[in-house]
């Protein structure tokens, strides 16, 4: 039986990380699933792009029930490594640093202590003699979350998709869904062809608004490209970038930065722009370079004079330079839901530029929500109601 003639149990549309997740959920539950990508596999075209990402649980107290779904999803990372044989976790403590917002520091500290998990505050001259890559003055208070890691990013979606086709999923890239007509059984109507399913889940990332609207839902999202700037070890350097740079975190000027596991002796470093911040340049995600070149020149002319500041052991003109895309909520926190006149539909969106490595538990979420089961973890916080609700008939 073709795909198109076929009653799917669910399909996921996207198959970046988040969808990859649910995706696996659901064929490990026995669902009958299909996992739908507009672009060719794999791309560069969307969030879950580079080979790299963070693992960190210092969330500021409003938000700190992140750190038991950052927490469940490492436990789960770590099952994929154990079913693939294939290393994805890299441990490294996440720092993060502030001068003049010292009091959302210590909201994470205690986020941290509430969730049992180990961490010590220390300043500029202790952060040295920690971390020998790092120059902050006396002044800076520094919160060393212990237990942070890094995430292969690339590897670790390429092993998401490779259980779910283990498991019966099936995978169809370079199909874009033009039109989703809800139902009993829901059509999905695409560049190749129509497919009809009982249950779906949206996870289209930066797309998500245009999906969305064509289901009239309207969740307040901001798309912003994010350029990532790779510096590298000056020559000479004493020191060992894997061992004396910690992932890094500056509350102040909101720039993160950590060794890169995709470019060696190279360090990644940007801006956040996660949600509610005011800097920055928004962009439709399929015109995501366009007008980008001021914004590059303005980050890179920042960020140059911050890596000579604080990290005086690189150079401080890029090697290499990407973009992603960030979807924004307003409040900085994911969109988890379900269609409220359509049940059987559940989305995904928003995740703020810090969802990759909570997936796991986003896509066991997810797959709950439209299985109609309870779910693992109190979904409440992730309501698209928590924001003014627009919407238009269907």
């Amino acid at each position: 039986m073709a795909d198109t003639d076929a009653v799917w149990g669910c399909i996921v549309v996207g198959g970046g990380v988040m969808g990859s997740a649910t995706a696996l959920q659901l064929a490990e539950r026995g669902v009958r699933t299909l996992l739908l990508e507009q672009f060719i596999l794999p791309h560069t075209r969307g969030s879950s792009v580079g080979g790299t990402r963070v693992i960190r649980r210092a969330y500021r107290e409003q938000l700190a029930y992140m750190a038991d779904i950052v927490t469940g999803s490492l436990s789960m990372w770590k099952q994929l490594e154990d079913k693939t044989g294939v290393k994805l976790i890299v441990p490294k403590p996440f720092v993060v640093v502030a001068d003049r917002t010292v009091e959302g520091v210590r909201s994470k500290a205690r986020t941290l202590q509430t969730a049992g998990l180990p961490y010590r505050l220390a300043g500029g001259s202790a952060l040295r003699a920690d971390f020998p890559a790092l120059r902050y003055p006396v002044g800076f208070t520094g919160l060393v979350d212990e237990l942070g890691a890094q995430i292969r990013a690339d590897k670790a979606i390429k092993c998401l998709q490779e259980v779910f086709s283990q498991k019966g999923g099936v995978i169809r890239d370079g199909v874009k869904v033009e039109t989703i007509t809800p139902g009993d059984v829901i059509t999905l109507r695409t560049s190749r062809g129509t497919y009809c399913t009982r249950r779906l889940v949206l996870t289209c990332g930066s797309w998500a608004g245009d999906v969305l609207a064509g289901i009239g839902l309207h969740p307040p999202l901001q798309v912003m490209p994010i350029n990532l700037l790779y510096m590298r070890k000056s020559q000479g350097a004493p020191i060992s970038v894997r061992e004396d740079f910690p992932c890094l975190f500056d509350d102040d000027s909101e720039v993160g930065a950590f060794p890169s596991l995709e470019h060696p002796d190279t360090i990644k470093i940007s801006f956040s722009q996660q949600g509610g911040t005011d800097r920055g340049h928004t962009a439709h995600p399929d015109r995501r370079d366009a007008d980008m070149a001021a914004q590059l020149a303005a980050d890179q002319a920042f960020l140059r004079d911050y890596v000579t500041k604080h990290f005086p052991d690189f150079e401080n003109q890029p090697c290499v330079v990407e973009r992603c895309m960030y979807t924004n909520t307003p409040d900085g926190n994911f969109i988890l839901d379900r269609h409220p006149a359509h049940s059987n539909i559940v989305f995904g969106t928003g995740f703020s530029g810090h969802g990759f490595m909570a997936a796991p538990v986003v896509g066991q979420l997810l797959c709950q929500m439209v299985l109609d089961l309870p779910t693992s973890y109190d979904v409440t916080p992730f309501s698209l109601s928590r924001f003014p609700r627009k919407t238009s008939s269907l």
